[in-house]
C-alpha cells in the first residue's frame, strides 16, 4: 500500500471486514514534518460518523526505519473492527515518554474509512 499524507483534502479509504488485506499504512506528521516514533506507543481511534461509537484499535505499528519515513506507522484492524459498515473518521495518538500527541491535528483533516458490506 501506499502510504498516505495528511493534507488539506480528507483522504477516503474503502475496506470490507472479509478483506484479505486490513491495514492502512500513514504517515503522522505535523506542518509536513514527522516525528521518530521508534519509542512510541500509538493506538488508533476510528469513531462511526453516525452513531459517534468509537473503536480503539491497538495494533498500530511504527516503520522499521523511522530514520528514513518519521511518523510512518502501519495499522492493522480486524474484521471484527471492520464488522459494521460505515463512515468512520481515524485519529493515532502517539504517546512517548509522558507526552502524547494527536494526528491529525485538526479534526477536519482525519482521513475516512468506508467499510462496505460485502457484495456476495
Amino acid at each position: 500500500l501506499q502510504p498516505k499524507g495528511f493534507n488539506a483534502m480528507v483522504d477516503k479509504i474503502y475496506m470490507v471486514s472479509a478483506d484479505a488485506v486490513r491495514s492502512v499504512v500513514y504517515d503522522l506528521k505535523i506542518d509536513g514534518v514527522g516525528e521518530d516514533l521508534s519509542s512510541a506507543a500509538v493506538v488508533c481511534h476510528m469513531q462511526h460518523t453516525s452513531t459517534g461509537v468509537v473503536i480503539a484499535t491497538a495494533t498500530v505499528t511504527p516503520d522499521a526505519d523511522q530514520a528514513t519515513y518519521p511518523g510512518r506507522v502501519s495499522t492493522e484492524f480486524t474484521a471484527v473492527e471492520l464488522a459494521t459498515a460505515g463512515q468512520y473518521t481515524l485519529e493515532w495518538e502517539v504517546t512517548i515518554g509522558a507526552q502524547i500527541t494527536t494526528y491529525p491535528g485538526s479534526g477536519a483533516d482525519r482521513p475516512n474509512l468506508i467499510v462496505r458490506e460485502e457484495a456476495a
